[in-house]
């Protein structure tokens, strides 16, 4: 136990470093060159994406429209797959719909990219150029199916365990609520998501 704590204590002294900028530059320009294909489109031709962006369309106008609301009803509920509907609908206040999906996707290239990074790092006590490699592998059937929530939530799950990996061995008081609330995320996030980081745990 006590070498797991010394462990925990160099994994938190070792976060209190910033990752070298150059890393981070590369990462940026990586993620710029695998979000042109997104950008040049108007709507990326995902299999399940049209879905998501009519579901953002109405949830965006909120009731305002009397077409849509002799057609559709907005019900909240307590579903497992909501990554999209937190996110886009408020970015519709300042871009369009189309827009708002796109900044989500590259929210979620991000997240995948960046998670990997993290987790590395958490595991390996230093920051590699190494898990750059990850941007090769955004573009696959899972993305092509336009599994976004999914990917969304997945991302956060590899944050979540990177900051499993630096926070497990800490005071009760501290591990419950954070986790408590990267769970809840996770969860509504998307329920696979959830999942992975139970399975990790």
């Amino acid at each position: 136990r006590d070498r797991l704590t010394t462990g925990s204590r160099t994994a938190i002294d070792f976060y209190k470093k910033r990752p070298p900028f150059w890393i981070l530059s590369a990462a940026a320009m990586l993620l710029g060159i695998a979000l042109i294909p997104v950008m040049l489109v108007r709507i990326p031709p995902l299999v399940d994406y049209p879905n998501h962006m009519a579901r953002m369309h109405i949830l965006a106008d909120a009731g305002k429209s009397p077409w849509l609301n002799q057609n559709y009803e907005i019900h909240l509920d307590i579903l497992p797959n909501l990554a999209m509907d937190m996110v886009v609908p408020p970015l519709t206040r300042f871009v369009s719909v189309e827009t708002a999906g796109k900044v989500f996707i590259g929210l979620t290239f991000a997240l995948l990219v960046g998670g990997v990074m993290t987790l590395h790092a958490a595991l390996h006590r230093r920051w590699s150029p190494w898990p750059l490699l990850a941007v090769f592998f955004l573009y696959n059937s899972v993305f092509l199916w336009g599994f976004l929530n999914y990917l969304f939530g997945l991302g956060l799950a590899l944050f979540a365990c990177a900051l499993w990996m630096i926070l497990r061995e800490r005071s009760a008081a501290l591990v419950i609520p954070v986790f408590s609330l990267a769970t809840t995320i996770l969860f509504f996030s998307h329920l696979f998501a959830f999942g992975i980081f139970a399975m990790v745990i």
